[in-house]
């Protein structure tokens, strides 16, 4: 059975070429991200890093945000750092790297900033996620982050629960689990909030093409791992028109969670406030 790392490799590898078209979500989400650094307290970083940059979209936008910034595209997918450094990233002062979110290449506490969007559901360890993180920030550098809700798809995952017994999304953690992750590692200030956005569909296959192209995979352990027979296929359509709107457009909910924190200092000693919790 290949690993779940190489399952997402692959995944987002095919999906390289025709990934901008279709992540009309991702980049949204991934405005709002950086609009965040309007109003966050932070030093103008010498270092900074997207991690899971994918084709580089919005790195080139931190790269234009902070233009004198030693800027670092980290990604799992080989191919994806090709394509980003063939249509957006060719400025001399970013690089691209290769690599695990939970094993980055980089010195320890060498970053100011760190800036990762719709990254974090794919990672099977994510306390090892956060601590590599934090190894790498400085002390009081900025984790921004953000990363899908357990309500997402959920349109999807209940018209396949009225067909059979397989979990046909993967599972995501809820603001309070990621909420206690970032206190358990003691992070400096840490805030996390939601929001629920929906895109609309004509056709389900429209919908599920989207989620192809943008290299989206069910990788549990549990998935069913044959072909979908004929009847399921269309029990499934039909139960998914149970949610189409009086527009007469399907609906596909995405859950996003957006998060923010300081490193702390090197030795964790420094007590740190209580995590704020904000609901949209």
């Amino acid at each position: 059975m290949k690993l779940v790392h190489d399952v997402i490799e692959q995944s987002f590898g095919r999906a390289a070429t025709h990934y901008d078209a279709a992540a009309v979500l991702q980049y949204e989400v991934g405005g709002r991200l950086i609009e965040q650094l309007n109003w966050l307290r932070h030093d103008q970083p010498a270092n900074l890093v997207d991690l899971g940059a994918g084709t580089g979209y919005l790195t080139k936008q931190l790269q234009q945000r902070y233009p004198q910034a030693n800027t670092i595209a980290v990604d799992l997918a080989q191919d994806m750092l090709h394509y980003a450094r063939q249509h957006h990233l060719n400025n001399t002062l970013t690089h691209c790297i290769c690599a695990n979110a939970s094993q980055l290449p980089l010195l320890h506490h060498s970053i100011e900033l760190i800036f990762s969007n719709l990254m974090m559901q794919w990672c099977n360890d994510l306390p090892s996620v956060f601590a590599e993180i934090q190894r790498v920030l400085k002390p009081g550098g900025m984790f921004l982050f953000s990363t899908f809700g357990p309500d997402t798809l959920f349109e999807l995952r209940d018209s396949w629960s009225k067909v059979d017994d397989y979990p046909h999304t993967n599972h995501f953690l809820d603001l309070h689990a990621i909420g206690d992750l970032l206190l358990a590692g003691h992070w400096k200030d840490p805030v996390v909030n939601t929001e629920k956005i929906t895109l609309h569909y004509s056709t389900v296959k429209q919908a599920l093409s989207d989620l192809r192209h943008v290299g989206v995979k069910n990788t549990r352990n549990d998935r069913q791992t044959g072909l979908t027979g004929r009847k399921k296929w269309q029990s499934f359509l039909e139960h998914y028109e149970n949610y189409r709107t009086a527009e007469g457009q399907l609906p596909l909910t995405y859950d996003i969670i957006y998060g923010h924190a300081l490193a702390p200092q090197e030795d964790n000693s420094v007590p740190i406030n209580q995590l704020t919790w904000l609901r949209s």
